[in-house]
């Protein structure tokens, strides 16, 4: 199931915005809040962080995250102090031409108008596991690095 954009979306989509697809496997609960492939639209500059933040967005507002050991998408897949993704997470995002997008090494680039992401947080053939930061830490080195 798609999520489609909605009629605020939609209006906005004439500023400079772009459209993302991300689809987010192997968690049937998130699945259920945001469904098998949400469109996105995004300022033109958001990078597969801003993706995710929007993601965490539609599911504040139907009732939030639904993994208890987590206050987020992001913060169950992203370590903000090393700017990267944890080893379990599989993420890959693809141009509207096919090409790669190497979001793993640079998850700060642009994503392309257009782009397709996809993004496992607890891939299944992980045998070295991080355990995320503390929620609340967390959320102060995002709020330093992002303001």
């Amino acid at each position: 199931m798609a999520v489609s954009m909605g009629a605020n979306q939609e209006n906005m989509r004439s500023k400079t915005m772009k459209s993302i697809k991300i689809m987010v496997g192997q968690i049937p609960a998130i699945c259920k809040l945001v469904g098998d492939e949400a469109e996105l639209l995004l300022d033109d500059t958001a990078s597969i962080l801003g993706a995710i933040d929007e993601l965490d967005k539609m599911m504040a507002k139907k009732g939030g995250f639904p993994l208890r050991e987590y206050g987020s998408l992001l913060h169950m897949v992203y370590n903000p102090l090393e700017n990267r993704f944890y080893k379990q997470v599989a993420v890959i995002a693809y141009g509207q031409s096919g090409g790669m997008v190497n979001v793993r090494k640079n998850p700060n680039d642009e994503l392309p108008d257009g782009a397709k992401v996809i993004l496992v947080p607890q891939g299944v053939c992980i045998t070295e596991w991080e355990k995320p930061m503390e929620y609340e830490v967390f959320l102060k080195v995002r709020r330093s690095s992002v303001g």
